[in-house]
């Protein structure tokens, strides 16, 4: 998720970064250069190319001199790829030790999902400004792709699912036995779904989840709650044991890993 997306964004930048850098050191370099000197080096259509950008580098030197602090700024804001690699494997580690029996064609049903708070988010639900749970991490490979958000804004009553629970309690919420709607979808299942996970029965029609336990954990970076973690589950319960067995070692070292974002 954030590590296969981001990581080409990260090197993206990086690379736009040396551009300016490269761009701006050229158009510093042309100051110097006289027409006459140039055309007897190089000939007089190299010289009104040279005079033509002397013309231009007012603008473009400093706009190249911003863009590189810029473009630092938002590579630091994205996050090295590495940090994210680093955050997948714990994620992944940690469904192992949730899961420990769990075969490889079923590690899409027991998913591991990290997510960041926002002060801002584009959609259609509510104003984008008013908090936002977003998901940045996730374990496994397939199911990569999502687009879930959930609510956290600062009056706690509206917080959104067990994530949005999980940030406003600033503790361990679980969740299980929740009805099994890929067997009966019918519209008092869908209303105690909704209910027992904090929804809207609309966000329950819209995506049928097919997970009947939830997890959330909260992820604290200097000592600020940063995000959750949302274990999520096909079986109707999640183990409390392993559940407070682990935690506790993957949210601090999720904790130390995170600071740097």
């Amino acid at each position: 998720m954030r590590y296969r997306a981001l990581s080409r964004v990260h090197r993206a930048l990086g690379a736009g970064k040396w551009v300016a850098v490269l761009i701006g050191a050229t158009f510093g370099a042309l100051l110097k250069a006289t027409p006459d000197d140039v055309t007897v080096h190089f000939g007089p259509d190299v010289a009104k190319t040279v005079v033509q950008m002397q013309r231009m580098a007012w603008l473009v030197v400093p706009v190249t001199l911003i863009s590189v602090p810029v473009l630092d700024g938002l590579r630091s804001v994205v996050g090295a790829p590495s940090v994210w690699r680093v955050v997948r494997d714990v994620l992944d580690q940690f469904r192992g030790q949730l899961f420990p029996n769990a075969t490889d064609d079923q590690i899409h049903e027991h998913r591991v999902t990290l997510f960041r708070f926002s002060r801002w988010h584009f959609c259609r639900r509510k104003w984008p400004w008013t908090g936002w749970l977003l998901p940045v991490e996730r374990s496994g490979h397939t199911t990569q792709r999502t687009n879930v958000a959930f609510l956290a804004p600062d009056e706690a009553d509206g917080a959104e699912g067990v994530a949005g629970m999980t940030w406003s309690r600033r503790q361990i919420v679980h969740v299980k036995d929740l009805p099994d709607l890929s067997i009966d979808s019918s519209d008092a299942r869908i209303a105690e779904y909704a209910r027992r996970s904090w929804v809207s029965e609309a966000v329950v029609r819209e995506r049928m989840p097919r997970a009947r336990s939830l997890v959330g954990i909260p992820v604290e970076v200097r000592s600020e709650v940063w995000g959750v973690i949302v274990v999520d589950s096909r079986k109707p319960e999640i183990k409390q044991s392993e559940v407070k067995k682990h935690y506790k070692f993957v949210a601090r070292f999720l904790g130390k890993t995170l600071e740097g974002l």
